[in-house]
């Protein structure tokens, strides 16, 4: 459903309240009616802000640290290698394996680089199941440093792999390595941090 806290900013009162019992069918009506008043509360203050201090370029450059953290770790997430390592990690593990581009799709060592590469995608869901145990007893800078100190270094063992005959092994160690890694710290805390460091007046703007 339509988010409340967007339906509130609307004035659709009623839908933001039908709305919010959906999302928290498993609470009380009373809990509910309690995290309602609390979101009317927020986005009246939000709102006596913007109206003091609207929201301009000048306004966003006040808060240049910030933004820089903020996008510096989106462009990092991306540049880390993430998309190249999900959508061919079969490709780099038949590579790997010093297996010849024009042998058949189901050649038996396809079939088996594609198997791996569902390993691979497990390893991340471990390390993102991982980070949601670990980010608030943890912190979320040292997930951050720790992950983003191990997924170099595994993309640099991953490189190495090619640098020997047949080292899929080596290759796969490097790749979930770096998946579980990342699941832990640079897959979900650049979200994480960008909704936390902005004042509450900037939040949707900033991010």
């Amino acid at each position: 459903p339509a988010s409340p806290r967007w339906l509130l900013s609307q004035d659709l009162r009623d839908e933001a309240q039908a709305s919010l019992q959906r999302i928290r069918s498993a609470s009380s009506p009373a809990a509910v009616d309690v995290e309602f008043k609390r979101i009317e509360t927020h986005i009246s203050e939000a709102r006596s802000i913007h109206k003091d201090h609207p929201v301009t370029l000048s306004t966003l450059r006040e808060y240049a640290p910030e933004l820089t953290v903020g996008c510096g770790l989106q462009l990092l997430q991306q540049l880390a290698g993430i998309n190249t390592l999900m959508y061919y990690s079969s490709t780099i593990l038949s590579s790997s394996a010093d297996t010849d581009e024009n042998d058949s799709p189901w050649s038996s060592a396809n079939n088996q680089a594609i198997c791996l590469s569902a390993l691979t995608a497990f390893a991340q869901l471990v390390g993102v199941f991982l980070g949601m145990l670990m980010v608030d007893r943890m912190g979320r800078r040292p997930l951050t440093m720790g992950s983003l100190t191990v997924v170099a270094l595994s993309l640099g063992l991953l490189g190495f792999a090619f640098f020997r005959q047949q080292s899929q092994p080596l290759a796969l160690t490097g790749m979930i390595l770096y998946l579980i890694s990342f699941g832990l710290g640079m897959s979900p805390m650049p979200w994480l941090i960008n909704a936390e460091i902005y004042p509450i007046h900037i939040r949707s703007s900033a991010i």
